[in-house]
């Protein structure tokens, strides 16, 4: 029998974004609790907030990859990040920098909490954000960047009402410019797509290999194996489900047959997912 497990793999596909919004986040530190509550602080504090980041180096993103070191320069914090080209395709993103680009500037649009104030930190003191990605397996290298103008103008123009489907809504352009993926033998995902109150994986499904009509007889099963499906332990999985909680969005498999076209629709609603992650 089909396991749904696998479908691990597909949401994987989308961590690049979730990567970006994550990297001050990630980095739990003393200054944490005042940074957020908007304390004055001095340029020189803001170059002590990065090497306590530094010196947690490396900070794990879950199977994707980890954050190598966290450094200030000149005009720049500069993050450098190795990557599992497994779950990231550095190719398909370096051909569409300016969807990358774009997708970087929603992220600190909508940024929160101890992010937020990180990001108007380096704002206020002349400073943009350098990520620099290296693949894990082949050593090919991605660098996306803000300007401190860019950055500023960002801050000085954003609503102060975050939208969260707007963030998830550039997750969603991001993974599908690294489709199709073959998850398994007779699986291919062809894209994602938020349809109705879910973010829909659609699976373009081989019948010689797996019947539409036994997936459907197990949906009840696999929507009861939800704690095996979606890896809590992983940060990047646990940022993906925060982030459709926060967008009132499931997420959704539907398997299609590619002989019959006959479908399987498997929903996790986005209440599942909120009493999933304890929100």
């Amino acid at each position: 029998m089909f396991n749904l497990i696998t479908d691990i793999l597909i949401m994987k596909k989308s961590l690049f974004s979730f990567v970006i919004s994550g990297l001050m986040f990630l980095a739990a530190m003393p200054l944490q609790a005042q940074v957020s509550k908007g304390s004055s602080f001095t340029e020189s504090d803001l170059n002590t907030i990065v090497k306590i980041i530094d010196r947690q180096c490396p900070i794990s993103l879950g199977s994707s990859g980890e954050i190598r070191s966290c450094k200030m320069t000149t005009s720049n914090l500069v993050m450098e990040c190795v990557m599992d080209e497994e779950y990231i395709d550095l190719d398909a993103l370096r051909k569409n920098p300016k969807l990358v680009h774009s997708n970087i500037e929603s992220m600190v649009r909508n940024a929160t909490g101890y992010t937020d104030s990180v990001y108007t930190l380096l704002a206020q003191f002349g400073k943009g954000v350098v990520l620099n990605y290296t693949g894990a397996q082949s050593g090919k290298k991605l660098s996306v960047s803000l300007k401190n103008s860019e950055l500023k103008e960002i801050i000085k123009t954003r609503s102060d009402k975050r939208d969260p489907l707007e963030l998830l809504q550039g997750i969603i352009e991001i993974t599908n410019i690294q489709m199709p993926l073959t998850v398994d033998d007779g699986l291919v995902i062809s894209d994602v797509a938020i349809d109705g109150a879910y973010v829909v994986y659609n699976c373009v499904t081989d019948e010689d290999l797996y019947s539409i009509d036994d997936l459907n007889d197990a949906v009840t099963e696999m929507k009861e194996a939800i704690s095996e499906v979606f890896d809590l332990t992983d940060i990047t999985i646990l940022q993906l489900l925060r982030y459709c909680a926060e967008a009132n969005k499931g997420i959704a498999y539907r398997y299609v047959g590619n002989q019959t076209g006959k479908t399987c629709f498997v929903p996790f609603s986005a209440r599942e997912i909120r009493r999933l992650i304890g929100e």
